[in-house]
């Protein structure tokens, strides 16, 4: 991954890796619904989330064993869910619940 400021795998969920790498970079990591929203398998994850009554954003958010790579930086190749600002903390922008991550040994 050339031009990452920085990476991490999100086996533990989107949330949790999330603020690992926004804590360990002094930023804000901000994930947009939208964006997310638009990735093709969405619709697939959301329909199933529906048929077991699930919030898809609960999976989205604090499932597990999702081994595919946060990063950070500029001219990545990948989706784009968001973005990087001033501040800390993470938050997914246009959604009201947000997960609130996994949690081991908890």
């Amino acid at each position: 991954m050339r031009n990452a400021h920085a990476l991490i795998d999100i086996s533990d969920g989107l949330m949790t890796q999330g603020a690992q790498m926004a804590s360990a970079s002094h930023v804000r990591c901000e994930f947009s619904a939208a964006k997310i929203e638009a990735i093709d398998e969405f619709a697939d994850l959301a329909q199933l989330a529906d048929e077991v009554n699930a919030n898809v954003w609960d999976w989205v958010g604090a499932g597990g064993e999702d081994h595919v790579f946060l990063a950070a930086g500029k001219d990545l190749s990948g989706t784009c869910i968001g973005e990087v600002v001033t501040g800390d903390g993470i938050a997914i922008i246009g959604l009201e619940h947000v997960p609130q991550g996994f949690v081991h040994f908890n």
